[in-house]
């Protein structure tokens, strides 16, 4: 029987947990209005606490579901206190997803890819703060997957956690913005359109905004290779 290495267990292992947080994902069904009867009938302390610890735990193992609880944060606590909780959570995240990665993939994808030394490691060296900062702040590349390709370089994880801490108040609360803005109602096109209508100030941030986050993204694209 062939006997796996180390770091490929490691890695198959890391594999396995993330394949079973999606399966465990789609067996969940959340309903927003719950949420928010509850977070409004309790007082605001405690209804702060139990957020951040139910986003913690919650999109730990059901990725989609941080989207239905910055709904109901935006909703309930309005854009500045659901920013400060959801960036609260989220660096708690980073911390457990870019530790997952780093002690269970990085030496297998060095052996499996045949990479020569520091190869995994140009994130840190080709701009290094600059990047990470960048990348937390753009909305079109996911947290989760910044906090597992991180952990697989040799940044190291303080630098990664302050410039994260740094970097994601924007993104998160121009989201928070918005969806506070329309209460919650994200997929209601007319109410959307008739939102930006009467605020086209925001209409032209967040067009800026999205366009600033492509020309990020081809750029760092350009230097990483």
């Amino acid at each position: 029987m062939m006997q796996l290495s180390k770091p490929r267990t490691q890695f198959w292992i890391l594999v396995s947990i993330l394949i079973a947080l999606v399966g465990i994902g789609k067996l969940f069904h959340f309903d927003d209005q719950q949420w928010m009867a509850f977070f409004r009938q309790v007082p605001f302390s405690v209804a702060g606490v139990v957020f951040v610890a139910s986003y913690i735990g919650i999109t730990f193992f059901i990725w989609f579901a941080k989207d239905i609880l910055r709904i109901v944060g935006a909703v309930v606590f309005g854009p500045y206190w659901s920013t400060l909780f959801i960036w609260l959570a989220e660096l708690v995240n980073a911390a457990i997803f870019f530790h997952l990665s780093r002690k269970l993939g990085r030496t297998y994808v060095e052996e499996k890819f045949h990479l020569k030394t520091g190869e995994l490691d140009r994130p840190g060296r080709k701009g290094g703060v600059w990047h990470i900062f960048l990348l937390r702040t753009i909305p079109l590349v996911p947290f989760r997957i910044l906090d597992l390709a991180y952990g697989l370089t040799s940044v190291s994880f303080r630098k990664y956690l302050v410039v994260s801490a740094f970097a994601m108040p924007v993104r998160i609360f121009w989201v928070q913005f918005i969806v506070a803005a329309l209460g919650g109602s994200v997929l209601d096109i007319e109410k959307a359109m008739i939102y930006f209508q009467q605020n086209i100030a925001v209409l032209y941030l967040s067009f800026l905004y999205l366009i600033f986050s492509i020309g990020v993204v081809i750029f760092l694209r350009a230097r990483l290779k």
